[in-house]
């Protein structure tokens, strides 16, 4: 590579990345080495909560489990399938906020978010690696949410010294939270979900269900006049002691008072419009014979259990706070449907939303914003020149209210108002490329930067997103502002060819983009890497040639260019991988980790860790799996071999002899013997059953690091007299192939490490890593291959 802006005046090479960068010419090289940072960050405030919020006992069993537990997991839970608005969130945040909880975890306590919105695994993958990031400094990139979240378990076993509390809100599926699991021995796990089966087994589960009465009245009457116990108890049953509309009723008749309305009269009059489009309105009583009594519990229970009831509540409740709107601010709320849910929106962007679908002016648009977060119809922020969050059961409703089409119009709007006010492009990314008609990579709100994508492809313009997660500008921008990630789940989420394959190509040079020194080496780093691909190559020339900071430039491809074929890469081992067997049906695989003298079984199809096997006998040298999957071997430096059931993960035999180390196992495909080769040269054949040493082979001088055993039609045992054509490569009399189809030319060992067939009652053939003249009966041009009969 080549150094300079452009032009090229300092003259260096770059190896591995940003991890060792060696800069200079001759005799005169310097080399840097650049790791990512693994302390922790200062810890974040203590979550506010709502003065309006009452005590409830369920946040004193979470803050008692969640203080109790050294790791692991809790969760906050409703009976009620898909039911929002009961306060999970609320409750998880009061757990947050809690003096005992702040004391027991010094603070460390982290809220993150997750959503029905995210469902991709780039998506799950990009916010367990914003958890690191927010934790530590680390900005390792993960494109698999399982290796970031192994990465994230290995950052907090780091700092064994501290208690961590990770409260994970609004999880959806079981594939959101099981990044989170991994690791963490002294991390605890708070998680909300609304869909019980998200949460893995064992795990301690704490229900939020309807508010008792004394909580619910507390809700309904926070800060209002006193009213009558008959009107209380029939807004108290309209509501079904939801915590979501008791909000909103109490917010709706404190508007009214505000407004000079009889308190008496206000609350009569919602009560009257809950009644009147709530279910009791439509006969929906006749569901549930045998109920009279329109506050019995199991009235309130049945309704609530029933999502079309639960519906109608919404309606009811939200179409009476709504009704002291005019029409027109009716009609901007149903708008803000069209943003991400639970994501905090900027209100500058709610404002261009509406000068573009009414003419709204900023003065105008930021007093309706008050108005609803006064009517508890969305939540505003005034951090950050403010911004909004509508919850996701109030933009269900709005969003079905608007139907498919207008909310698809609306993605149009919002895209080309914003197009309107970003910066027109000046010219394509490289001859040829087309280009939006927006620099959309000048953005610089990170609302937009992560869902502009989405925007795009909701509102049905898939080749205007590609063009824009296409462009080279648009890939550096959302790199240095969101991390190696978000390019990629840019790509990873448009169902087009292209797209596919640059995402492929910036995954298989992620391990490259975090942690540069100095930071705008990134995109030098970046560029080096897409250059010699046809499908960037253009780009990174043009923009290469335009003025910059000097930067390393290739002078010609660099030498390490990952293979076209690769998918993906599997981490978590702490040392060298020494050793990989792939399950013969393919469901499954197995790596053995030198160092840290573990076994790592994986789903071949989804790369989930399965289980980690570890072994106090030390660096795992090879590992063989049964025909049918059921056990495996592994051998050790110590030179034993250990037999383990994969579905318990327990070692059921160990083999010990005086050999050592065990650098090579072969399994009978009948599974009633296997072989290992040992360091001093000897191949021990054992009864695994049994735990015996039936036979030891000798003859090679130096260590055995390969052994196979044939199959019987591919390799049949030669008869004695044949014994010096067969080893030198001629095929004994009678045989039907010179050769395993295999492995053509095994027998002449062009490498010591040549696998080769197997199978029961064929020759056990070895390579040994040493030359040895009376190691095979006829000498060999190259290294040796000993055969056994067996």
């Amino acid at each position: 590579m080549t150094s300079g802006s452009g032009r090229g005046d300092v003259w260096g090479n770059t190896f591995h990345g940003p991890a060792f960068i060696q800069t200079g010419a001759g005799s005169r090289q310097y080399n840097y080495v650049v790791q990512p940072s693994h302390r922790l960050r200062e810890p974040p405030p203590a979550p506010q909560v709502e003065d309006w919020l009452v005590d409830r006992a369920e946040a004193d069993q979470v803050i008692a489990a969640v203080c109790a537990q050294e790791g692991g997991a809790v969760g906050i839970t409703t009976a009620l399938e898909g039911a929002g608005g009961f306060g999970k969130s609320t409750l998880a945040k009061v757990v947050a906020a809690s003096a005992r909880v702040r004391r027991h975890f010094d603070d460390r306590v982290y809220v993150f978010g997750m959503g029905r919105d995210v469902r991709h695994r780039a998506d799950i993958a990009k916010k367990v690696c914003e958890a690191a990031r927010f934790i530590t400094d680390d900005t390792t990139p993960f494109d698999d949410p399982d290796l970031a979240g192994a990465h994230l378990g290995r950052l907090l076993d780091r700092h064994r010294d501290h208690r961590f509390l990770l409260v994970i809100d609004d999880v959806w599926e079981a594939e959101q939270l099981a990044p989170f699991l991994i690791g963490g021995s002294r991390c605890v796990r708070l998680v909300t979900t609304r869909r019980l089966e998200s949460l893995p087994r064992g795990v301690q589960r704490i229900r939020v269900d309807e508010m008792s009465e004394e909580q619910a009245r507390a809700v309904l009457t926070w800060e209002l006049p006193p009213l009558s116990g008959e009107t209380v108890r029939g807004l108290l049953a309209a509501t079904g002691r939801w915590p979501l509309l008791l909000r909103l009723t109490n917010r709706v008749i404190a508007t009214q008072l505000d407004s000079g309305a009889e308190p008496v009269a206000a609350a009569h009059g919602v009560l009257e419009q809950l009644e009147g489009k709530g279910p009791a309105a439509v006969d929906d009583l006749a569901h549930f014979p045998g109920f009279s009594e329109p506050d019995d519990p199991e009235l309130r229970r049945r309704l609530l259990d029933d999502p079309e009831q639960r519906k109608r509540l919404v309606r009811a409740t939200v179409e009476a706070a709504t009704g002291l709107l005019p029409v027109q601010s009716q009609r901007r709320l149903a708008e803000l449907a069209v943003f991400a849910a639970d994501e905090a929106v900027p209100v500058s962007l709610a404002v261009t939303l509406w000068q573009a679908t009414s003419g709204f002016d900023d003065l105008r648009a930021r007093q309706l914003c008050k108005t609803l977060h006064d009517l508890s119809l969305l939540t505003m922020d005034k951090a950050d020149g403010g911004r909004l969050t509508l919850h996701d059961v109030i933009r269900d409703y709005l969003r079905h209210d608007l139907g498919p089409e207008r909310v698809t119009e609306l993605h149009r709007v919002l895209l080309d108002a914003v197009a309107a006010t970003a910066a027109p492009t000046r010219e394509p990314p490289a001859p040829g490329p087309s280009s939006s008609g927006a620099a959309w990579w000048e953005l610089t709100d990170g609302y937009l930067l992560d869902h502009a994508v989405d925007h795009m492809m909701a509102a049905g313009h898939s080749s205007e997103a590609e063009t824009v997660a296409s462009d080279l500008r648009w890939v550096e921008a959302r790199l240095s502002r969101r991390g190696p990630l978000a390019p990629w789940s840019d790509l990873a989420r448009i169902p087009a060819p292209g797209a596919r394959a640059r995402a492929q190509d910036l995954a298989r040079a992620m391990h490259l983009l975090e942690g540069t020194q100095p930071a705008h080496a990134l995109r030098a780093v970046l560029r080096s890497r897409l250059q010699p691909l046809a499908a960037w190559h253009d780009q990174v020339i043009a923009q290469e040639r335009r003025p910059g900071p000097p930067a390393l430039v290739n002078a010609w491809p660099p030498p390490d260019m990952p293979d076209p074929r690769l998918r993906r890469t599997l981490t978590g081992h702490l040392g060298e991988v020494d050793a990989v067997a792939i399950e013969p049906g393919g469901a499954w695989l197995a790596t053995g980790g030198g160092h840290d003298g573990t076994v790592r079984l994986w789903d071949s199809a989804t790369a989930v860790e399965l289980a980690t096997l570890e072994s106090p006998s030390g660096r795992v040298r090879a590992v063989a799996i049964a025909r049918d999957g059921a056990w495996l071997a592994v051998g050790h430096g110590d030179g034993t071999v250990r037999i383990w059931d994969p579905a318990a993960g327990r070692n059921t035999t160990t083999l010990t002899g005086r050999s050592r180390p065990a650098n090579a196992v072969a399994l009978a495909p009948d599974a009633d013997w296997l072989a290992v080769g040992h360091g001093d040269g000897t191949v021990r054949i054992w009864d695994p059953s049994t735990g015996r040493n039936t036979t030891t082979l000798t003859g090679h001088a130096g260590p055995v690091v390969t052994v196979r055993v044939a199959t019987k039609s591919a390799w049949p045992p030669p008869p004695a007299t044949t014994t010096a054509p067969y080893a030198s490569g001629t095929p004994p009399p009678g045989s039907a192939s010179p050769r395993s189809a295999a492995t053509p030319g095994w027998n002449r060992c062009p490498s010591p490490r040549r696998h080769l067939a197997r199978h029961r009652g064929a020759p056990v053939r070895c390579t040994s890593g040493t030359r040895n003249p009376a190691a095979s009966p006829v000498p060999s041009p190259t290294r040796r291959a000993g055969w056994w009969p067996w």
